[in-house]
């Protein structure tokens, strides 16, 4: 039976990836388990490495965008009906500039997203995988087989810390530490 509950005769199995950034891992074995891992590990780092380039085109538009609008001359002022036409011109120029640099960084910020998106779900399966691993390891281990006392603590019963009063009489509760010598 497989990490997520396929069984290894529905398809290949190790990881596998799908181009809409579903991770599907189908195991085996712990063995088989560990490979994938380090192979959800690789493509992690090949995401992240994805993203940082993306993070760095968009990074020098915006550069090239703030330097053009640096360059750009201030809004002019007065002038009457001719001073009013030269706004209209400027803020119509700023516009398109805008709409220009959200149009060049659209592409990237969709490709972004789903470079992030496809790193959850990378690190989704690789909790699943290592939950997996541990949980088959810890079954198989011989101090499991072997170990006559019970895997969970015991309960703790809650303590009334000691009053004031019962510090200088002496009459602590047995859970409270002795703060006296």
């Amino acid at each position: 039976m497989g990490v997520f509950g396929r069984k290894p005769e529905d398809g290949p199995r190790g990881v596998s990836f799908s181009q809409k950034g579903d991770v599907t891992v189908v195991v085996d074995s712990v063995e088989e388990a560990k490979l994938g891992l380090k192979e959800l590990k690789l493509r992690k780092k090949e995401l992240s490495l994805a993203k940082r380039q993306l993070t760095e085109q968009q990074r020098v538009i915006r550069a090239a965008y703030a330097d053009q609008v640096r360059r750009q001359s201030p809004m002019a002022r007065g002038g009457g009906g001719i001073g009013r036409f030269m706004r209209g011109v400027q803020t119509a120029s700023h516009a398109a500039a805008r709409k220009e640099l959200a149009k060049r960084l659209s592409p990237l910020e969709k490709e972004r997203i789903r470079v992030e998106t496809m790193i959850g779900a990378v690190d989704q399966a690789t909790l699943k995988v290592e939950a997996y691993i541990l949980k088959a390891s810890e079954s198989t281990s011989p101090r499991a087989l072997h170990d006559p006392r019970p895997r969970d603590r015991p309960e703790v019963q809650p303590c009334k810390w000691p009053s004031p009063t019962s510090l200088v009489t002496g009459d602590l509760p047995e859970c409270a530490p002795n703060p006296l010598p």
